[in-house]
């Protein structure tokens, strides 16, 4: 399963999911505010996994989809430095 995570705007990021567009997200709510990542994550780490969980994989996307069929790996592509930047 390959997920593609391309920035649309300042706030929005697309997710297209083996070729197919899936859905998007807003990034604000997983930042990490910088100098303090650690806190952040050391605090709360399982809440921040689901988190990033439901940016990836909300319910009835294709996403979603391809991932309850049980794919053997995720190769997840950040295509912007920000987006990479996250904790994945």
């Amino acid at each position: 399963m390959e997920l593609i995570l391309a920035r649309q705007d300042e706030t929005q990021i697309s997710v297209t999911c083996d070729g197919q567009s899936s859905h998007t997200f807003d990034i604000r709510p997983l930042r990490l505010p910088a100098g303090r990542e650690h806190k952040r994550l050391m605090a709360d780490p399982v809440g921040y996994g689901r988190e990033l969980y439901a940016a990836l994989f909300p319910t009835g996307s294709p996403a979603r989809q391809a991932l309850e069929e049980a794919p053997e790996r995720i190769v997840l592509i950040a295509l912007d430095e920000h987006v990479d930047a996250l904790p994945w």
